[in-house]
């Protein structure tokens, strides 16, 4: 005994030390997952999967795999998005606006996207929704007035002025208590600013769009906003891809009563 006591010693450390970390680990994931914020979004990816559960089989992997890598979906679904017409542009498949339609499945969603087979996808998924999405392009499609307004994808492809105006234009059309959402790449993060604009130049190539994405500075969608009367926040946040970006949420004050 007095030969292996140390040994005994230095043993029951690190196993105790391996077990405890593991058990942590278990016991921290298990909570995680069964928070309410949690549950919540799981039930509305499950949402998302079954309204595309009867497309093509390309098209299901895609939306699976996007819901399950890109983190603005968690994002959005932490918001409160309420209620009345949600507009997305550039809505590719329209997995946004089926995420505001969770629980409610009389919202009025409208969508645009110049991907044609996109628009077909989600007009198919759709069927059993409120919704209206058409391809158009994002810088003349008739905006609706509405209560929630997403762009994710679009502004990089516009020039700083077409992107500026597009945000007036969306702040416009925003009614009272309405939220405006939208994400655009951060590029003050290093390398993974670097890697995230490479991916989209990657992209825009592969596209042929014939233009290179264009982000301006934080501080000129700010104030864009903020010249619209809107009340803005910012977030910036680590996709699960090795992609830097910034999330904008801008809020139309609701209207003060009448004295």
């Amino acid at each position: 005994m007095k030969d292996e006591f140390l040994s005994w010693v230095l043993g029951s450390l690190v196993v105790g030390d391996a077990v405890g970390g593991v058990g942590a680990a278990i016991t921290a994931i298990v909570v995680h997952l069964n928070t309410a914020a949690a549950r919540a979004l799981r039930e509305r990816v499950r949402f998302v999967n079954q309204t595309f559960s009867r497309s093509a089989g390309f098209d299901r992997g895609f939306v699976r795999w996007k819901l399950r890598l890109d983190r603005i979906f968690s994002l959005i679904a932490a918001e409160t998005l309420g209620a009345g017409t949600v507009v997305d542009l550039g809505c590719g498949h329209g997995m946004a606006l089926c995420f505001a339609a969770y629980g409610d499945s009389t919202r009025r969603l409208v969508g645009c996207d110049l991907d044609k087979h996109r628009i077909e996808t989600a007009r198919e998924a759709f069927r059993n929704l409120n919704a209206e999405v058409s391809v158009a392009d994002v810088r003349h499609f008739p905006l609706p007035p509405a209560k929630l307004i997403l762009i994710l994808d679009v502004l990089q492809y516009l020039t700083a002025e077409e992107q500026l105006a597009l945000l007036t234009r969306c702040c416009s059309a925003l009614e009272p208590g309405g939220k405006f959402i939208f994400r655009v790449h951060d590029c003050e993060r290093g390398v993974r600013s670097a890697i995230t604009m490479a991916f989209d130049r990657l992209l825009f190539t592969c596209a042929h769009a014939g233009v290179q994405p264009l982000m301006l500075s934080p501080e000129r969608y700010r104030s864009a906003l903020e010249s619209a009367g809107m009340r803005v926040e910012s977030r910036r946040f680590r996709n699960r891809l090795p992609l830097a970006h910034i999330l904008f949420i801008a809020n139309r004050p609701p209207e003060e009563k009448a004295l």
